[in-house]
């Protein structure tokens, strides 16, 4: 959830994308999200917080566990996230 909320906000803030664009460009970034984009943006996005970076490193080494080139890709990840009162 953390993932496709900040990528929700980065889009709808950052690039001005309307909230229902926004969370489904989120949805597509974590679906198509590869282990070693996963990899790089967590790490760039938590340098110089060391909380931060262990959790990063965490969800890093979850993705790695999984069999997939997709981590995130099963709808489960993704799918019942909706917008409400926007």
């Amino acid at each position: 959830a953390a993932l496709i909320t900040e990528r929700f906000y980065y889009y709808h803030l950052e690039k001005k994308q309307r909230p229902s664009e926004a969370l489904r460009n989120a949805q597509v970034w974590l679906r198509d999200v590869t282990k070693d984009e996963l990899r790089t943006y967590l790490l760039e996005k938590t340098q110089g917080h060391p909380a931060l970076e262990a959790a990063a490193r965490s969800l890093v080494d979850e993705a790695e566990e999984a069999n997939e080139k997709h981590p995130y890709s099963d709808p489960v990840f993704w799918a019942g996230l909706i917008l409400v009162g926007t």
